[in-house]
C-alpha cells in the first residue's frame, strides 16, 4: 500500500485549485461571468476525469466511482450552466448508463477483468431501454415486462464470465 506524504501533495490538487482560482478571478473580473456551482462542478468534473485517465494509464482499479462521480458532476455542470435540460424522470435511466460506462472504464483500465464486461453490457441495455420508454420511443410496458422477466439471465451471464475468467 502506498502511503501518502503530506509534505508533497499530488499534483492533482494543486491544478484544481488553480483552474478553480482563475475561473472565480475571471468571473470577478466580469470576463466569464458565471456561478459558484458552475465553477465548483466543473472543477469536480475535470478533476475527477483527470484521475480516470490515470487510473487507466497505470492500469490500476478504482475507476468505477471516480466515473461515477464524473458523470454526476458533468451532468450537474450542465444543468447550472442551462447548457442542457435533462427532465428529473430521465435520472435514473442515465445513472444506469453511466453504471454500465463505468464498468467498460474498469475493462479497458485492467483487460483482464473482462468479465466486467456483462454487467457493463446490462446496464446499458437496461437504462438505454428504460430511456426510450420514458421519452415514448418505445411502449413502457413492453421495457418494464421484458426487464422484470429476464434480469436473472444477467445473473446467469455473469456467473458465466466469472468462470470463464477463471480458467
Amino acid at each position: 500500500m502506498t502511503r501518502i506524504d503530506f509534505r508533497r501533495p499530488p499534483v492533482i490538487w494543486g491544478s484544481v485549485l488553480i483552474v478553480i482560482g482563475a475561473l472565480l478571478l475571471l468571473h470577478r473580473l466580469d470576463v466569464l461571468p458565471f456561478g459558484w456551482w458552475e465553477a465548483v462542478w466543473g472543477a469536480i468534473a475535470i478533476a475527477s476525469l483527470l484521475v480516470i485517465i490515470r487510473r487507466v494509464k497505470e492500469k490500476k482499479d478504482g475507476t468505477f466511482w471516480w466515473v461515477m462521480l464524473f458523470g454526476f458532476a458533468l451532468y450537474k455542470f450542465a444543468r447550472t450552466t442551462g447548457w442542457v435540460d435533462v427532465p428529473v424522470w430521465y435520472g435514473f435511466p442515465l445513472m444506469l448508463i453511466l453504471a454500465g460506462l463505468a464498468f467498460v472504464v474498469m475493462v479497458v483500465a485492467r483487460p483482464k477483468a473482462w468479465h466486467m464486461a456483462v454487467p457493463a453490457l446490462c446496464l446499458i441495455g437496461a437504462g438505454t431501454a428504460m430511456l426510450l420508454a420514458e421519452m415514448g420511443t418505445v411502449e413502457y410496458d413492453v421495457v418494464r415486462s421484458a426487464i422484470s422477466d429476464y434480469w436473472p439471465l444477467a445473473i446467469i451471464a455473469y456467473g458465466g464470465a466469472l468462470l470463464a475468467s477463471r480458467s
